[in-house]
């Protein structure tokens, strides 16, 4: 592999192995010298969340910049500024989760107020570390918002015991005015919510975008709900597809009614119950 010269941050290899191991997964900082992988460990490699919470909005992005810049010391840019009562991340490398969930929380974040807004101009991209298995994000805030911008949350196919995205009860996520989400490969195959976990409200609305793509849970592939799923507004899309569920609710599982239908969710799957393979709502 000749054009393999360059620092990378995983490495897979798959081949035929003895006793049933079927690929090396490699973390940290992987490098090629003289034509030997060389893996750096590095301590704590990825993001790891303040223990006790950050006093502002300030410092809350200075723990972003910080991993960032240590994890990738060619990266040119931030990851993260301050917008307002807000954050905007421009990171156009991974953000890897590997530690605890990114809580959007007053408890958290000192100095936050309802309508706190999550802005992406960079990739955007945060995803699981391996052998971390709760929440990437957990929004606990009456009144979150996604504007201008894709946030992404990738699971990457590794086993998870949550679902990458958990809204909490009285809780609310507005995705609105070019704000958009995509929820993909997440493996909760035991427990319920693939993607997305949600007891609050989630509204997408006025150009907003919602998508929720290749995940497994054992019920609610895509989102599991019990709250409120949401769709209004000007030109709202909502994709829920290719999600798959052991039990019920390949795309949905909700205890309730909600606004999403069968042109918003289609192509998933439920394995013990296909009739239930879209959308599930229980009796």
């Amino acid at each position: 592999m000749t054009d393999f010269n360059s620092t990378v941050h995983f490495v897979n290899i798959v081949g035929n192995f003895t006793d049933q191991v079927t690929a090396l997964v490699f973390s940290g900082k992987v490098t090629i010298e003289g034509g030997i992988v060389v893996v750096q460990p590095t301590g704590s490699i990825y993001y790891v969340v303040g223990e006790d919470g950050y006093d502002s909005i300030d410092d809350f992005v200075a723990s972003f910049n910080e991993w960032y810049h240590r994890y990738y010391p060619e990266a040119t840019g931030d990851a993260a500024v301050k917008d307002g009562n807000g954050i905007k991340f421009i990171n156009d490398l991974p953000i890897i989760i590997g530690d605890e969930p990114i809580l959007i929380s007053e408890d958290n974040i000192g100095g936050i107020v309802n309508s706190f807004r999550l802005l992406i101009e960079g990739g955007g991209n945060f995803i699981r570390a391996p052998g971390y298995e709760s929440a990437l994000f957990v929004i606990n805030l009456s009144n979150a918002q996604i504007k201008y911008g894709t946030l992404v949350l990738d699971g990457m196919g590794l086993p998870a015991t949550h679902a990458a995205l958990e809204i909490t009860e009285n809780s609310g996520l507005s995705i609105e005015n070019g704000g958009g989400i995509v929820v993909k490969n997440n493996s909760n195959s035991n427990g319920n919510g693939g993607g997305i976990y949600n007891e609050g409200t989630i509204d997408v609305n006025n150009w907003g975008g919602l998508e929720v793509t290749g995940n497994t849970a054992y019920n609610g592939g895509g989102i599991y709900n019990t709250g409120r799923l949401i769709k209004g507004g000007n030109k709202a899309d909502v994709s829920i597809t290719y999600n798959s569920a052991t039990h019920f609710g390949g795309g949905v599982y909700s205890n309730k009614s909600i606004d999403f239908t069968s042109t918003d969710v289609y192509n998933n799957i439920a394995a013990n119950y296909p009739s239930t393979k879209d959308i599930y709502i229980t009796p």
